[in-house]
């Protein structure tokens, strides 16, 4: 079995504007934002306090990746594992949910399944990604307020 490449998910180096070929996710993942406001409440004497609200920054986005047994291949798996590897790097991002980016790699766990694609065999994987800088959200330019 070979996966044919469809996913709309890319993360590497762009050059020229264009992800090379390899930064294709096979498949693409299931993409979780999470992206907290910065609130805090703080109590007074009186037993009143004050809520304290700075909204959203995007340095505070964190995108986790999870295949869903919609599967990686090998090469893909190897790719991502690469990536993780290099200290400090910072990767482009772009995926189907209309979100561009900047974005250093915080984790790859790859889980092997039982089938077979060539001399190895497909992945289920999670992956987490921290956004470092945000171009397009939901297909529109981003700029912070």
């Amino acid at each position: 079995m070979s996966l044919t490449t469809i996913g709309k998910t890319f993360l590497g180096t762009k050059s020229g504007g264009v992800f090379p070929a390899a930064a294709q996710f096979t498949t693409d993942p299931r993409i979780a934002r999470e992206w907290p406001v910065r609130r805090i409440y703080v109590p007074n004497v009186g037993g009143g306090g004050t809520h304290q609200d700075f909204g959203r920054r995007m340095k505070d986005m964190t995108l986790t990746l999870t295949s869903n047994e919609n599967w990686i291949d090998l090469a893909f798996a190897k790719y991502l594992d690469g990536l993780v590897a290099v200290r400090g790097a910072v990767y482009d991002y772009k995926d189907y949910q209309g979100l561009e980016a900047t974005v250093v790699t915080v984790s790859f766990e790859p889980a092997p399944t039982f089938v077979r694609d060539g001399s190895g065999v497909l992945f289920d994987s999670t992956l987490v990604l921290h956004v470092v800088t945000l171009s397009v959200l939901n297909f529109s330019a981003y700029t912070e307020p």
